[in-house]
């Protein structure tokens, strides 16, 4: 029997969301990730003053809020650090909580658009290397 449209559609998502988590977990944390971890910790130990932490960059500590970052992402690092560690594999897969929100959001609003196109459209997104 035939795959009916929808549950077509929601394979070929599934491949893309596997996909770019595939190629994130292939990715090592860079000098911006070390920035969010640091960042989080503060915030694991320090919940209620989240932008007075020091992050040393350049031998120069600076206070969380000159960096202009929003803690709200690093409350949620400090929430799966707490609970899961803080090692490269547990940030990868909950950076790809977010990848799955975005490609599921962006399938349902080029399928708004673009109904005929909305998988192309989103595959453009999830194969990108900067989406990754």
């Amino acid at each position: 029997m035939k795959p009916s449209f929808a549950s077509r559609d929601l394979l070929v998502l599934f491949l893309l969301w596997a996909a770019a988590t595939a190629l994130d977990f292939g990715k090592a944390f860079h000098m911006d990730d070390t920035f969010h971890l640091l960042a989080a910790q503060w915030i694991e130990h320090h919940p209620l003053q989240p932008m007075s932490g020091l992050v040393n960059w350049g031998h120069d500590p600076q206070p969380l809020q000159y960096f202009n970052q929003p803690p709200g992402f690093f409350y949620l690092i400090a929430l799966t650090g707490h609970f899961f560690g803080y090692g490269e594999g547990v940030m990868h897969g909950l950076r790809a909580l977010f990848s799955l929100l975005a490609i599921a959001n962006i399938y349902l609003l080029a399928r708004h658009f673009a109904k005929g196109q909305a998988l192309f459209i989103t595959a453009l997104l999830a194969l990108c290397p900067a989406f990754w």
